[in-house]
């Protein structure tokens, strides 16, 4: 997801400025500081995330608005405006 469309030059063209993005990372084979561990554990939970990638559409007081279902067959912009009707 990030590779194939969130560092896309269509895709940051197609949302620039309209959305922050925040990354929470799980890696398996190297260790996070803990402060960064554990605030990704608490927000994985806020948002009940089970399934990566998830991408949360969010106000900004951080109350959720929607969810972008990327399936892998969408191009950059396809995805941009998914973000956008979930807003």
């Amino acid at each position: 997801l990030k590779e194939d469309i969130l560092t896309t030059p269509e895709f940051e063209k197609a949302t620039h400025d309209q959305f922050v993005f925040v990354e929470l990372d799980f890696p398996a084979k190297t260790k996070l500081p803990e402060e960064i561990a554990s605030q990704n554990r608490e927000l994985r939970q806020h948002f009940k995330i089970h399934a990566y990638p998830t991408v949360i559409v969010t106000d900004a007081d951080g109350n959720r608005l929607g969810q972008g279902n990327f399936s892998g067959s969408e191009t950059p912009a396809q995805f941009a405006q998914q973000l956008r009707n979930a807003a």
